[in-house]
């Protein structure tokens, strides 16, 4: 259950039944195949929702720079952490099943691209958008 070779769970990533609550910006948004739709923030926390918008639970986890995450069609979580190119999967139970490096720079940078600022979300005819308020 590491998420490296050298032993050591570097995302220490982690599932927890509690709401995170933060003022920090949101950074992405994913949904799995049974319409749970999930937030990520900018201080390493995913909260997940099911899809009448009711909190489930909360991963949380540490991340030295930017990241990016979705679901894939297993419903398993991918983290891919900016700054080293790695893809780390992780299960609903935040069990890592498998990491991924991308070592080609101009491969890393067009999925940087095509997976980041992701702002609005479709699933079964619900339309979701983030949106930042300021002043709130």
């Amino acid at each position: 259950m590491y998420a490296d070779e050298t032993g050591k769970n570097v995302l220490n990533f982690r599932k927890i039944n509690k709401e995170h609550k933060t003022y920090f910006c949101a950074v992405g948004i994913s949904a799995n195949s049974l319409g749970d739709v999930a937030i990520g923030f900018s201080d390493d926390y995913i909260n997940v929702y099911d899809k009448h918008g009711n909190f489930k639970y909360s991963f949380a986890f540490k991340v030295d720079g930017s990241y990016l995450f979705e679901f894939d069609n297993q419903n398993n979580i991918i983290i891919f952490t900016a700054r080293d190119g790695m893809r780390y999967y992780f299960s609903a139970d935040a069990k890592l099943i498998r990491t991924e490096k991308i070592s080609d720079p101009v491969e890393r940078e067009r999925y940087y691209e095509n997976h980041s600022n992701k702002r609005n979300l479709d699933v079964d005819g619900i339309s979701y958008s983030m949106r930042q308020a300021f002043g709130i």
